[in-house]
């Protein structure tokens, strides 16, 4: 049902914007003179590529510096989430699934029980066996989660804070 109202709210959207642009973006017919360029777009994807790669200078020209510091924002989300990922696909899920534990949806009491403990627990610590050394590499791993997010913080600080100078000594 969700889904079938995302698309019902999406194809209105493209509606509207294809029909009316001045209920979608009114700045650009009414002040042209404020508006950049548009970004080099030529597919329904094609932006992330742009956002992604898009130089810092430009993003501030186009559409300001707090839209800069949401994107590195974003960016820097994105950079913890592909490392750590990298190492959970590598290491984590293959420890767990063959962990030897006991998390098999026919083990459990009850219907209810099964509909909270499935297959997916395969995958996760819950079928690592109790007091198992396994469970050490899950405590290294939320260590190795911190140095990564405390590291990619200390650069990104260093980035907006050169950022922010070469801002306000701009204007």
């Amino acid at each position: 049902i969700m889904a079938v109202i995302l698309l019902v709210f999406l194809s209105c959207f493209y509606h509207n914007q294809k029909t009316s642009p001045l209920f979608v973006s009114p700045r650009r017919h009414r002040l042209p003179k404020l508006v950049p360029p548009p970004l080099p777009v030529d597919g329904a994807f094609s932006w992330v590529k742009v956002c992604l790669f898009m130089s810092d200078e430009e993003i501030i020209n186009r559409v300001g510096f707090d839209s800069l510091i949401f994107l590195r924002f974003h960016r820097l989300a994105l950079r913890c989430i592909v490392k750590m990922s990298v190492f959970s696909f590598l290491v984590l899920l293959p420890l767990n699934f063959t962990g030897g534990g006991r998390a098999k949806a026919n083990d459990l009491k009850g219907y209810v029980d099964s509909l909270l403990y499935t297959d997916f627990l395969r995958f996760t610590m819950a079928n690592v066996s109790s007091g198992s050394n396994r469970l050490w590499v899950h405590c290294f791993a939320a260590y190795l989660l911190t140095i990564i997010v405390v590291r990619e913080l200390l650069i990104e600080y260093n980035a907006y804070s050169s950022i922010r100078h070469r801002y306000l000594l701009s204007k």
